[in-house]
């Protein structure tokens, strides 16, 4: 089969789906997006919709621009679209690009929507007289909707300062405030790493690892870095995502987004190749994972350290921890580097992650533009889809 992309710059859509058009025809969506094509290639593999990973015979220096791609496969006509996570060169002619799925774009017009029942409906903000002209309704904002609220539990009372006959305050946050993002408690152990993503400990170690940065800075080699370690001379599209600046919720789901297709889930993919019996396999020892892939290469561990690859295979994280970790916390150190000693402490603790044997509360996500550490959420910041939180563990 056939499969044309187009690789475009849509510089108006972003993976957080802030922006997006609306499109009542496939007509209609499939010209303004090839308005906006840089590059249609021809002659392509079948691209099914769960592949998020794909090269493409173009340099990377003409794809600065292209940041969305479009794929229809000729025979079938099914369509998916997709954001461009992060590009990777390969050779002078080919680029690795990294794909998250557009949900609304791909399935904007399958849906169907049938007569139903309206419960509620808004009161119009504005009337208008005989002439056309404009004015508030007042009874817009004297209306009460009746809504059920549902009862309010109060955990705890505390005086910051005593309001009493001082006038009158508004009060607002522009942040959700604790844990916003996941549906319900768990009391089993999460198990993100069924679908190739750390759970919420991982990603918490990682922004410990990062810092948080709302603007741009220098880091100690010079490069600009912002959010979570999100570097200009790397990553440009995600940087430039984050600018002029970011907030922590923003920070945390472009690092969300790309650890996970660069890192995490390559993890699971090389594992899945080796046949691995995914019984052996913990969250703890998944985050380590990761975190070894983000300091040596996401394929670093298999081709260039295969004792401890071969180990993980052999499930010796689970029958005999104390010699995994003690293989674990020798690799890839570089002696006689002024890193050395930092290494061996990352290698350390790793190691007594991959054997659930580290307190991550231990990780403390400073914030590098104004100084002090992210204390949101019990000190994990916003926590990304995709990465499965226990609520008890946190809350402890």
């Amino acid at each position: 089969m056939k499969t044309l992309l187009y690789l475009c710059n849509c510089y108006e859509l972003d993976m957080n789906y802030n922006h997006t058009p609306h499109f009542t025809s496939f007509a209609n969506q499939f010209t303004w997006f090839n308005n906006r094509t840089q590059y249609l290639l021809t002659n392509n593999m079948y691209q099914r919709k769960s592949e998020n990973i794909i090269r493409v015979d173009k340099a990377l220096k003409d794809l600065t621009y292209c940041n969305y791609l479009l794929s229809v496969n000729q025979d079938d006509n099914t369509r998916y679209f997709y954001f461009i996570v992060n590009k990777e060169y390969v050779n002078d002619y080919t680029t690795t690009l990294y794909l998250k799925l557009d949900v609304i774009q791909t399935y904007m017009l399958d849906l169907q929507f049938k007569e139903c029942l309206i419960e509620r409906q808004h009161i119009n903000k504005w009337v208008y007289d005989s002439n056309g002209n404009k004015s508030p309704n007042m009874y817009y904002s004297e209306e009460d909707e009746e809504l059920e609220l549902g009862e309010y539990t109060i955990k705890n009372i505390t005086t910051l300062y005593d309001y009493s006959n001082k006038g009158s305050y508004i009060v607002t946050t522009s942040e959700p405030l604790g844990i916003t993002n996941n549906s319900s408690p768990s009391t089993e152990k999460p198990t993100s790493y069924l679908n190739g993503y750390m759970d919420a400990n991982g990603i918490r170690m990682i922004k410990a690892l990062e810092g948080f940065a709302s603007e741009p800075y220098q880091d100690s080699e010079g490069y600009w870095t912002t959010g979570y370690g999100i570097t200009l001379d790397n990553w440009p599209d995600l940087y430039n995502s984050l600018l002029p600046s970011c907030t922590e919720k923003q920070a945390s789901e472009v690092l969300g987004d790309f650890a996970f297709c660069n890192f995490s889930l390559p993890q699971k993919e090389q594992l899945d190749a080796c046949n691995y019996n995914w019984d052996y396999m913990t969250q703890d020892l998944f985050n380590a994972m990761v975190s070894f892939a983000w300091n040596s290469g996401a394929y670093a561990m298999q081709y260039d350290w295969p004792d401890l690859w071969n180990a993980i295979l052999r499930g010796e994280n689970k029958t005999n921890p104390s010699q995994f970790m003690a293989l674990w916390s020798v690799t890839n150190i570089m002696e006689g580097t002024d890193s050395e000693q930092g290494l061996r402490n990352r290698r350390q603790r790793e190691g007594q992650i991959a054997i659930g044997e580290y307190d991550y509360s231990n990780f403390t996500i400073s914030n590098v533009t104004e100084g002090g550490i992210v204390d949101d959420n019990f000190g994990y910041g916003y926590i990304p889809i995709g990465y499965e939180i226990n609520y008890k563990e946190v809350e402890q």
